[in-house]
């Protein structure tokens, strides 16, 4: 019963401190692509988080020119 209980409260915590993902790729992002500042939005986003260490959201641009640049546009903490 206890064991019950503390897995339903680790299952609420891990949830409770989920990032959404989502609401970075609406956003316009400053990225350099060829020593240009252009402003793109994310192709993509994920979270970028090694065990013991604050995690990181992570970007995927794609630069009119055809390169594809990745940039830390978040911070977990």
């Amino acid at each position: 019963m206890l064991f019950m209980f503390i897995s339903h409260c680790v299952a609420y915590l891990l949830t409770s401190m989920a990032v959404n993902v989502q609401q970075y790729l609406g956003k316009e992002y400053e990225v350099e692509c060829d020593g240009q500042m252009v402003k793109l939005k994310p192709v993509k986003a994920w979270v970028l988080q090694p065990k013991g260490r604050k995690g990181v959201v992570i970007g995927l641009f794609k630069c009119p020119n055809g390169k594809t640049i990745r940039k830390a546009i978040g911070k977990i903490e």
